[in-house]
């Protein structure tokens, strides 16, 4: 996969991101400020006295959440995105990479 594809998949996967918890949103929630979060976020949120969008900090309510049904159809996909890019990753054991570093040690004082 080349460098642009690469950031343009870095850009999505941010834009799906919770401003809360810096991970890709797990049940988006959307304000009616259209701000998205997870549930467990916005829940930790409306747990406290005086609870505000953590993006724009307007007031909010329990009734001023709603499940982003189109947000969490676009997380799902983008999970098996990431799943791929993942399995197309070349995947290195512990055993290998220490093997590849002695025998590079070995040549390399063999060379000095």
């Amino acid at each position: 996969m080349d460098a642009s594809m690469l950031e343009q998949l870095e850009i999505i996967r941010d834009e799906l991101q919770c401003f809360v918890c810096k991970r890709v949103l797990e049940d988006p929630q959307c304000l009616t400020c259209n701000h998205n979060f997870c549930r467990v976020c916005i829940e930790n949120e409306l747990r406290k006295a005086v609870s505000k969008c953590a993006r724009c900090s307007i007031p909010i309510r329990p009734t001023d959440v709603r499940r982003n049904q189109f947000l969490d159809g676009l997380v799902a996909e983008w999970k098996f995105v990431e799943a791929a890019i993942d399995a197309s990753r070349p995947s290195y054991d512990a055993g290998s990479v220490i093997a590849y570093l002695s025998n590079f040690a070995s040549v390399a004082h063999r060379a000095s």
